[in-house]
């Protein structure tokens, strides 16, 4: 999903890279657009539910602009009743943003538990810190929600949501991210440990643990092959190619059906 960290092992002869978290939401990086209004709950992409079970343990945003009006408020909130626009606060953090890329870690006691279907909002009394990005909606059900002027918002409260009128932004990226533990109650996903990797010291001996000999290789690979697969992203858009790179491939397939196209009529008009 992003270029900074990655959702599942790369392996390289001797070495590997892995992370120990999962993300949920959109890359946060510097996007053109501000939100002007103000006092509004925003659900960004009601159809990017989270996949699974999990914790939010943190949350990475990137603010354009911070003044004392710019806060803002991370929300997850679960559909009550989704035909109709209606969802449940599940749980919330307050961050007061710093300018730029920001990692906001949750206190152990306000971590975040959702479930599959939960969906991210975010709520600004004043002013919204948080750029985001206009993008093609794929079907109508993908324009963000919002809900001007909300009540008292606690957990648990059931609100009714809006959806946005059809406009070319109305599909929206905000750059905002929640950061889930590893390890969650997910049959799917687990933690997996990269086989190149040197074992754990041991902390009285300073001398490395012993491991177990592989007896069946072949047992062996196909052990790691199920743990790979089970580490593979979380989220759809870490299996999606960046948007400018689909450009460049479309791009180059043109440029190329265009020079094919140029020889054969120069062939033609030259027999």
């Amino acid at each position: 999903m992003y270029n900074h960290g990655v959702m599942f092992p790369i392996l390289f002869p001797g070495f590997c890279i892995f992370t120990d978290s999962r993300w949920f939401g959109h890359e946060a990086v510097l996007r053109p657009i501000e939100d002007k209004d103000r006092n509004v709950v925003v659900i960004p992409d009601p159809q990017q539910t989270a996949l699974a079970d999990g914790v939010i343990v943190a949350w990475r945003i990137y603010a354009k602009v911070i003044s004392v009006e710019h806060n803002v408020s991370l929300e997850v909130w679960r559909p009550s009743n989704a035909a109709r626009n209606q969802y449940t606060l599940v749980g919330k953090t307050f961050v007061i943003p710093r300018l730029r890329f920001q990692l906001e870690p949750i206190q152990p006691a306000h971590y975040i538990h959702i479930r599959q279907g939960d969906v991210l909002a975010i709520y600004y009394p004043e002013k919204n810190p948080i750029p985001w990005s206009p993008v093609p909606c794929a079907y109508p059900a993908q324009r963000h929600l919002f809900l001007e002027r909300p009540p008292e918002m606690s957990i648990g409260k059931t609100l009714h949501f809006t959806r946005s009128a059809h406009s070319r932004t109305a599909c929206r990226h905000y750059s905002v991210t929640a950061v889930l533990a590893n390890k969650t109650n997910s049959k799917v996903i687990q933690d997996w440990i990269c086989p190149n990797a040197r074992p754990p010291q041991d902390e009285h001996h300073g001398a490395e643990r012993k491991t177990e000999p592989v007896l069946n290789n072949r047992n062996h690979k196909k052990s790691n092959n199920r743990k790979t697969l089970r580490s593979r992203p979380s989220s759809v858009d870490d299996a999606v190619l960046p948007v400018h790179l689909i450009l460049i491939i479309i791009g180059s397939l043109l440029l190329l059906f265009c020079v094919i196209g140029f020889i054969s009529y120069y062939h033609a008009m030259k027999s």
